[in-house]
């Protein structure tokens, strides 16, 4: 390998370590799909389960190598993203922030989100450019 190809490895694998690590939990697999690239190509690590269950798993599993943002659905069979997002900061000494999304906009759900401490709410349909900008505000 030439001098050059070590710099590009290096830097690649610089890169990689210095990606945000992003927990999507979705039950909608269309969107969980679009998350995964659209979330992919901004360059962050995602790992996306399809219920707040399996993401309370993965976020209690990766103590040594914790998750940066979880984003999570409100709505969801099973356990909700609020019941999630309560459970985790129950049981985990330094949860990630929180970015909720939801279809439903009903003020009982917001006030309920807002009570488990989600940093902040973005409203289905969103655009990409808005998801992106929410992610960069609660990261800040």
């Amino acid at each position: 390998m030439t001098s050059s190809g070590k710099e590009a490895s290096q830097e690649e694998g610089s890169q990689e370590s210095t990606r945000r690590r992003v927990l999507v939990a979705e039950d909608g697999s269309m969107l969980r799909t679009a998350l995964i690239r659209l979330l992919d190509e901004a360059d962050y690590e995602i790992e996306a389960v399809p219920d707040g269950a399996e993401a309370l798993m993965l976020l209690l599993a990766e103590a040594a190598e914790p998750f940066d943002l979880l984003i999570a659905d409100i709505v969801m069979p099973g356990l909700s993203g609020v019941e999630l997002v309560r459970r985790m900061r129950e049981l985990m000494s330094n949860p990630p922030p929180v970015l909720y999304m939801s279809g439903d906009v009903r003020p009982a759900l917001n006030d309920a989100a807002g009570t488990i401490g989600g940093d902040l709410m973005l409203a289905k349909p969103f655009a990409a450019e808005q998801l992106l900008e929410a992610i960069e505000t609660v990261l800040e």
